[in-house]
């Protein structure tokens, strides 16, 4: 009996001890647990704080980046105005400098005469095909760079070009050539001013680098669609050529072939650069094969509309005839291309009045509705845009018929071009522009002006 107690007793006692072992084993647990809570929420209270520092060096960062994109957008606002600036100041003289030229080439000149007008002519050009590169490659890196999309007599074009480039290629004792496919069209659309470019720099190119020999410029169909034509140019040339080596140079901006290359032939480099771009802007490309020493033949493409009219068609030579019997304003300040213009307009048989800014432009514009206004851009008192809007409200209230207005300005941002539209101008024409051509710059002419 009394085992029995003691086996109980002793039972009891381990069961206690365990239970007690058991508590204090909890208890340790929980403060365990508790100091571990503690260290957390202390890791927590620095980790918040981490958070709130990176909260406020994000929001200081956002901060600063919209500062930077708001300097960002200004400067490049400011680029953009200056470039609109400087490409008007030097195009408007510039422009008024080859008119000048091209009506001396309509008067009675003796050869040497001739021969002393086409060296100006050709400095002149050099020089507007420099600006152009600068200010092109400018809007190349701003992706600002765009095309125009007018008639143009492809013929016209190059034999206006040749009889340039020709010169420039007699002076060295250079044969000059150029032939063009039969079946290409008479009028296509595209712009003018561009492909000439891409000629200019590429002629201009192989004239520079070859010291005897000739020079051809080879176009044909390259293919058709119904509403396209894609024409291949090649320019060939036994020059100096061009080694593997620095061909892969040569799409590259400010790069010619080394130093020696640079100090016999100067230039800036941007011309190829940037007639590959005007290439592919045209949906073509511009290559080159050539050996050292053996001549290059720069080779390039580019898609153009067809014309809805030839220059045999008779619709086109009645609207045409038409053209000639419309009453025409021009807006421009600058005192030599208002000449140019007016000679040139008259000696076609237009009807052509002046005003010198865009307030005498309304105003003649309300006291006799003209058929047709070539509108600057900048003029003092008015502008161009300003002008035009005016022009159309009048339109609208008076229940006139609308009139055609072209821009006709040395100002090529595409932001340019947009406000043009936007005031109601029907067209967007560049500085230089020879006014000759003014009877196939419409896409419908027959239309605009036979009342289609």
């Amino acid at each position: 009996m009394q085992l029995t107690v003691l086996l109980i007793f002793i039972i009891v006692f381990l069961v206690i001890v365990v239970l007690v072992r058991w508590g204090f084993h909890q208890m340790n647990q929980k403060a365990l647990a508790l100091k571990q809570i503690t260290v957390h929420e202390k890791e927590a209270e620095k980790l918040m704080q981490v958070i709130a520092q990176k909260n406020e060096e994000l929001l200081q960062a956002a901060d600063a980046i919209k500062q930077i994109r708001l300097e960002t957008e200004d400067a490049s606002c400011a680029k953009s105005k200056f470039l609109a600036t400087i490409s008007h100041e030097i195009k408007t003289p510039m422009s008024g400098i080859l008119g000048m030229l091209n009506l001396l080439h309509k008067t009675n000149l003796s050869v040497e005469q001739k021969e002393l007008i086409d060296s100006i002519e050709i400095s002149a050009n050099l020089l507007m095909n420099l600006i152009n590169d600068i200010l092109d490659f400018s809007k190349l890196q701003a992706n600002e760079l765009h095309l125009e999309n007018i008639a143009l007599n492809l013929r016209n074009e190059l034999a206006e070009l040749t009889r340039i480039l020709n010169h420039q290629a007699r002076l060295k004792g250079l044969d000059f050539s150029f032939q063009i496919d039969r079946a290409i069209p008479f009028i296509l659309k595209g712009d003018p001013v561009r492909l000439k470019q891409i000629l200019i720099n590429l002629v201009g190119n192989a004239i520079k680098f070859t010291e005897q020999g000739s020079i051809k410029i080879d176009i044909e169909k390259a293919g058709e669609t119904a509403s396209n034509i894609v024409l291949k140019f090649a320019i060939s040339d036994t020059g100096i050529g061009i080694s593997e080596e620095n061909r892969n140079k040569l799409f590259k901006a400010f790069t010619q072939h080394d130093d020696s290359y640079n100090r016999k032939y100067p230039g800036t480099g941007l011309g190829l650069v940037i007639a590959k771009h005007l290439c592919n802007l045209m949906n073509g490309d511009l290559d080159v094969s050539s050996k050292e020493g053996m001549g290059s033949v720069f080779s390039f493409t580019v898609t153009l509309e067809k014309g809805k009219n030839s220059l045999n068609d008779p619709l086109h030579s009645s609207a045409k005839s038409n053209l000639e019997n419309i009453r025409i304003l021009l807006a421009e300040d600058n005192l030599i291309n208002q000449k140019v213009a007016v000679f040139t307009l008259k000696k076609f048989g237009y009807e052509i009045d002046v005003a010198e800014n865009g307030r005498i432009a309304l105003e003649k514009y309300m006291a006799n509705p003209y058929d047709l206004v070539l509108m600057d851009i900048q003029m003092p008192l008015m502008d161009g845009i300003e002008a035009t809007e005016k022009i159309r409200k009048f339109e609208k209230n008076s229940g006139l018929k609308r009139s055609r207005i072209i821009a006709i300005t040395a100002n090529s941002m595409k932001e340019d071009k947009e406000r043009c539209f936007e005031s109601g101008m029907d067209d967007y024409i560049s500085k230089p522009f020879n006014l000759e051509k003014l009877p196939i710059v419409f896409e419908n002419i027959d239309e605009v002006f036979m009342g289609g």
